[in-house]
């Protein structure tokens, strides 16, 4: 998706995701196809096909980004029916592999909750784990939101 000396072209990291989900069926993958479907970089914006990606990572792989956006999508009703229960389960599982934005999510859907404590608390666990994170690598990858 563009790089060090490489012209940024979603159309071509389309094909390319598409062609080694096909054949190769890594995760990076299907990570790709989801994240430029929920986005929607280089295809039209397909949450339906974002959940499919990412729930089939899940099914197989049990990744972190997977568990993080299932929540996310869960959480605003994106591709599927907005189901709370089922977000906080997957934005935990994130959050408990030290994905800052598993805690962010968190905090946002216990405020929606009326859970105010409960969503500060979440607040400054993010807060904490980003700086900390940031001090060790600013590249984490637990630092990503997709």
């Amino acid at each position: 998706m563009g790089g060090k000396g490489v012209e940024q072209d979603f159309s071509k990291a389309v094909f390319y995701y598409e062609r080694s989900a096909e054949t190769t069926k890594l995760l990076e993958a299907y990570l790709g196809l989801a994240r430029l479907y929920y986005l929607g970089r280089g295809v039209e914006q397909d949450y339906d096909k974002a959940f499919l990606y990412y729930s089939t990572i899940d099914k197989h792989k049990q990744h972190p980004i997977a568990w993080l956006m299932l929540g996310r999508m869960y959480l605003a009703g994106h591709g599927v029916e907005k189901d709370l229960v089922r977000a906080r389960n997957y934005l935990r599982k994130a959050a408990e592999r030290g994905y800052v934005f598993g805690y962010a999510y968190l905090y946002v859907l216990e405020r929606e909750l009326g859970n105010a404590c409960k969503a500060w608390l979440l607040k400054w666990k993010a807060a904490i784990l980003t700086i900390r994170l940031k001090l060790v690598n600013g590249e984490d990858i637990r630092l990503r939101s997709s």
